[in-house]
Formats: structure tokens, sequence, C-alpha cells
């Protein structure tokens, strides 16, 4: 990922993450997002945050919705607090990208709180279909 990242020479000054509810991250043991963020943001040699989102609304688990029920449900789920950080350059990180839905919420937060760009990374793209192939490498 960080890889990827450099060869694009995006101009990036923090990496964040896609915020987790607390019972959501109690379930799971841990914010996935988290385990990927910070070492991108290490090894990018970026700034990384964990507490620019304020999660203002309850949201259900996205799992089993369709793409319009994803919208909704986290449509102004999220509140940013850039602290000094208004006109920069964020990366988002998740782990799973279905439909886009969790991304546009948090983006939409970040660009009304002036955030100049922001880009999106995510390690997985859900597929309509799953699809599986065994064989030899």
């Amino acid at each position: 990922m960080v890889d990827l990242i450099s060869e694009y020479s995006l101009k990036i000054d923090a990496v964040i993450l896609v915020p987790l509810g607390r019972k959501r991250k109690q379930e799971r043991g841990s914010n996935q997002s988290a385990l990927l963020t910070r070492p991108i943001a290490y090894f990018l040699g970026l700034l990384y945050h964990d507490q620019m989102f304020k999660r203002v609304k309850k949201t259900r688990p996205q799992v089993g919705l369709i793409k319009q029920q994803r919208q909704d449900n986290s449509k102004d789920a999220f509140l940013a607090h850039l602290n000094g950080n208004e006109g920069g350059n964020f990366l988002l990180v998740d782990d799973m990208m279905t439909t886009g839905a969790t991304l546009e919420a948090p983006a939409k937060a970040l660009k009304q709180a002036r955030a100049e760009t922001d880009w999106s990374l995510t390690v997985a793209k859900a597929r309509r279909s799953f699809y599986c192939q065994f064989g030899n490498i």
C-alpha cells in the first residue's frame, strides 16, 4: 500500500482512518482501519490522526444492506475536527469498500471542515459475485 501511494506522488499531509463505533470496536476487538493506517503513516513519514472525527449518529452495521440503505445509514454520521489542519490534504484509510458509502460520509465531513483534498484507500473491494479459483502459484 505504501508503494502504491508513493507511486502516485499524492500530496498528503496526514493519514486518517474511518472511525469505528465504540460498540463495534469492542465486538471486533480492534479497529482494522487503525491497524492499517498507523504503519502507512509511519512508513510515509506522515502525521497519523485517529481522533479527527466525532461520530454524531449511531449507525447499524453495513453488512447486508443495499447501496441506498448504506448511504442513508452513514449519511451525516461524522463531524470532522481539523484542529488547525484546515486546507490540509488527507488520506482516508478503510479496510473494505463495498459501495463506498462508509468512505463518503467522513469525506463529506472533511470537506465541510475545509479540508483541501481527501484521497481514499482501501485494502479490499467487494464484488457482487464471489469467485474463487484454486491452483498452483
